[in-house]
């Protein structure tokens, strides 16, 4: 049993690795759970994305049945919970019964953080399930243009939180859903690559569940024209873009090394990353910026130098557009934490 008490979803993964006697990979953004022994068989992952905005995704099939217990701070979260396989029961103490969550299905859930609720996953049971955690308070105080721009899709919901008591929704895995859920569970890139994937995976199972209509997904038909093999690729080659981000590699290089039609490279990345080759060469620059700034003591010169671009002027206008403060902002936000 694990006894969740806030909405850390690395304090979570460390309790299931204590609970499983298992071990955990941790590195920037993210940490891995990989587990075979008499508990347990499988993977859980975490990924926090930013203030606000975090996942887990269970991959994994328990011996016994497996309980976790919400109390206080972690009742505070709105968890949007995704089952690909298997099944979980969510009981809320104040209902007396237990609500179960099948193959195909999703729930949305918020409950009273005075009461003591409980997740139950059961044993013996191959387990695909991803839990999107959302927490409003902490996207109101986040100043992250994503995060805003989650506040606002998510304002529905909120507005019906507002006098809340407990909060559910049961309904059924869309079919575009229900790709960017498998495509979230079955990422197993850990460093720059696997948040991108993560982070546009899980903005794109939201849109799809929380806007009533497909257009809000760019291209609905795309992955049925990219094989397997070809979405391989376009990952492999997405890792050789985020190792090598200090060299300007374009479309045509990157056709060459894959092996892909610029087409089909345009494709990939949009299915994948919800953008151009080009925009998410942007993203991964900044993205790995954000993430100097926060882990090392580099100027913001010696981090633009690194990151491939030549131009501090051009650098600290796109960083600001993507995250609302300025490099030297950031850097010093980052600092008095």
């Amino acid at each position: 049993m694990v006894t969740i008490l806030n909405n850390n979803v690395f304090h979570t993964i460390d309790a299931f690795a204590k609970s499983l006697e298992a071990k955990t990979k941790k590195g920037y953004g993210f940490s891995v759970l990989q587990v075979n022994n008499h508990f347990a068989k499988g993977r859980i992952s975490a990924f926090h994305m930013f203030s606000g905005f975090s996942c887990m995704t269970y991959s994994i099939e328990f011996k016994n049945a497996f309980e976790l217990t919400l109390e206080g701070n972690a009742m505070n979260t709105l968890y949007f919970i995704y089952c690909m396989s298997g099944s979980l029961t969510y009981a809320f103490e104040d209902q007396g019964h237990s609500n179960t969550i099948n193959t195909q299905q999703n729930a949305i859930m918020l409950g009273k953080d005075h009461l003591e609720n409980k997740i139950t996953l059961p044993g013996n049971t191959k387990l695909n399930i991803s839990f999107i955690y959302i927490t409003e308070n902490e996207l109101l105080q986040n100043k992250i243009t994503k995060s805003n721009y989650l506040q606002a899709s998510l304002s529905d919901i909120f507005t019906q939180l507002e006098h809340r008591e407990n909060y559910q929704f049961f309904g059924r895995v869309r079919p575009k859903t229900a790709e960017y859920v498998k495509l979230l569970i079955d990422n197993r890139k850990i460093g720059l690559v696997g948040r991108l994937i993560t982070e546009s995976s899980i903005f794109q199972i939201l849109i799809s569940q929380l806007e009533n209509h497909d257009e809000e997904i760019q291209n609905p038909q795309i992955s049925s024209a990219l094989s397997r093999n070809e979405i391989n690729s376009v990952i492999r080659i997405s890792e050789k873009i985020s190792r090598k981000l200090e060299h300007n590699l374009s479309v045509e290089e990157l056709c060459k090394m894959s092996g892909l039609s610029p087409r089909k490279l345009q494709m990939g990345f949009r299915y994948l990353y919800g953008m151009t080759v080009s925009r998410f060469i942007i993203k991964a620059r900044m993205e790995r910026s954000r993430e100097l700034m926060e882990t090392t003591e580099l100027t913001i010169s010696e981090i633009v130098y690194s990151v491939g671009l030549s131009s501090r002027s051009y650098f600290s206008k796109i960083f600001k557009e993507m995250y609302t403060f300025s490099p030297n902002e950031y850097k010093k936000l980052y600092a008095s934490q």
